[in-house]
């Protein structure tokens, strides 16, 4: 679903005993709403009075986080609630239906975003939402909004994409991160200018097509029809994914973690290569499992195979596969098995076996405290 922010100036105001502000504001309306796209072009979209006055959907609107401007991700989600949110709308939404108007009430509890409210720097409400785009003869129609925040942002900010009249339809703005790149919408998706020539060019090319009932010409337009749901679907994956990427920086923490972590699995390995797309918990439960095979590892956490592994380190064992009874007996007679008296057993073979699996429980059962 496209993301949309849409714009109006705040009501009223008041603040209350304990210095935060109850502010009441306009954050929707009936009609047509114009778009830009950050590069010059604009489109209209359509919201319908049965629409905006959706139970289901202005619902969504209430509780929702209130944001000083729009946050750089997009929308709000558990994992960054408290990076953005300053505060939260009511319960209540009122819906004027005569004058085609939705209003909240919302309080801001944040000093910096107060601050903003009373110099006026953050004047407007701006709404974040998904919506459908529904071309319906030629005439594109928003249906199934879900609000995801209220942002406070400026008034009157640069450029015409921002601009705000309450007595005509140029009243909402479109930021999907479309003035970053050369972009155009197909089907209610932003898309880089030259897969959408792609995709309309074959398009053009099927529509010319399809009054051809021939079978050779017939087969052409299938298998342009499938070139063409191959480059849609392209299109709704780069979409799940844009948001989802890891950045250079990460990347390299991540593979410097992977790079150590088999490093220091290694010396229990035998003739094992590194692999970038082994993650570094991977390792350590390889070098475990090499090292102990009666240890049972399947079921067992992160946390667990981590104090497995650190045990693992301090026995100072550089292969563990080769720690046999006669190491033990070595050890046992400092090193001297000549005159040792010691006769080890499969039993004391198994015993040492258990007290290094009860050193490594009782490791994992003190990290887990």
């Amino acid at each position: 679903m496209p993301a949309r922010f849409d714009r109006a100036p705040i009501v009223n105001r008041e603040e209350l005993p304990d210095g935060r502000l109850r502010v009441r504001a306009t954050f929707s309306k009936v009609g047509p709403l114009i778009y830009a796209d950050g590069v010059g072009n604009t489109h209209t979209e359509i919201v319908s009075p049965e629409e905006l006055f959706r139970v289901d959907s202005l619902e969504t609107a209430g509780l929702a986080p209130v944001t000083l401007g729009h946050p750089e991700v997009g929308m709000i989600n558990p994992e960054n609630w408290k990076d953005y949110a300053v505060g939260a709308s009511g319960s209540t939404v009122l819906a004027d239906r005569e004058r085609g108007l939705v209003d909240v009430v919302f309080v801001v509890g944040d000093q910096s975003a107060i601050d903003a409210v009373k110099r006026g720097d953050a004047a407007e409400v701006s709404a974040g939402y998904h919506a459908n785009i529904e071309d319906r003869n030629g005439q594109l129609y928003q249906t199934n909004r879900r609000y995801n925040h209220l942002a406070l942002v400026p008034k009157g900010r640069a450029g015409p994409q921002v601009r705000v009249h309450m007595d005509s339809a140029d009243w909402a703005m479109q930021t999907d991160k479309c003035a970053k790149k050369n972009m155009k919408k197909y089907k209610g998706y932003e898309i880089e200018d030259g897969l959408h020539k792609i995709i309309t060019d074959m398009e053009e090319k099927l529509t010319a097509m399809t009054s051809k009932k021939d079978e050779a010409e017939g087969s052409a337009i299938t298998q342009l029809q499938a070139k063409n749901d191959m480059l849609t679907a392209r299109v709704d994956e780069l979409t799940a994914e844009r948001d989802t990427r890891l950045d250079a920086e990460q990347v390299a923490v991540l593979a410097t973690a992977r790079l150590d972590a088999f490093a220091a699995a290694e010396p229990y390995l035998k003739d094992v290569k590194f692999d970038a797309s082994v993650e570094a918990i991977e390792w350590k439960r390889q070098a475990v499992a090499a090292a102990r095979p009666t240890l049972k590892l399947d079921g067992k956490d992160d946390a667990y195979i981590h104090a497995a592994f650190d045990v693992l380190k301090e026995l100072g064992v550089s292969n563990p596969g080769q720690r046999t009874k006669e190491t033990l007996d070595a050890a046992a007679v400092g090193g001297d098995r000549s005159g040792s008296a010691l006769k080890h057993t499969d039993s004391d073979w198994d015993a040492q076996m258990r007290a290094d699996e009860e050193a490594i429980n009782k490791t994992y059962e003190e990290a887990a405290k």
